[in-house]
């Protein structure tokens, strides 16, 4: 569920970043830029949301590695004689893998969900840092000028 939550929200802060990184882009190829604070802002806003683009699509980007967990039986059904008993040994250690594979699961997905959550927070503290710089630069621009 928390991996789910995580791509959507990579997913439109995605779309947001870049968004804006279109729009700053256009900014600075427009003629009428002659303010070098508004260019200089411009430019590091671009590349700042240009790095949050890239945390964004590697929060999206699936990155589970397979582990696959082998287990012996034999420490397990060693000293047991009858087909019952054998039968049981069995049935526990089908048992315990199960419960071991899904423990194993769940823990690879909580570690997936923190490690998109982290993509996702440095995502948006550079998008909000593009967005005050770009601020800055236009109130410098309206000061200078």
């Amino acid at each position: 569920m928390e991996v789910q939550r995580a791509d959507v929200k990579a997913t439109a802060l995605s779309g947001v970043a870049g968004a804006l990184l279109a729009v700053g882009t256009a900014g600075l190829s427009s003629p009428a830029l002659a303010n070098t604070a508004l260019q200089v802002a411009l430019k590091l806003a671009c590349v700042l949301l240009a790095l949050a683009l890239i945390a964004a699509l590697s929060a999206i980007r699936p990155s589970v590695r397979s582990k696959t967990v082998l287990m012996g039986l034999g420490h397990q059904a060693s000293g047991i004689g009858g087909a019952k008993e054998v039968a049981d040994a069995f049935e526990t250690a089908a048992r315990s893998q199960d419960l071991r594979a899904g423990a194993e699961r769940l823990s690879t997905l909580a570690g997936l969900a923190a490690k998109k959550f982290k993509s996702i927070r440095v995502a948006v503290d550079l998008t909000v840092s593009a967005l005050i710089v770009t601020g800055i630069g236009i109130l410098t621009a309206c000061i200078t000028s």
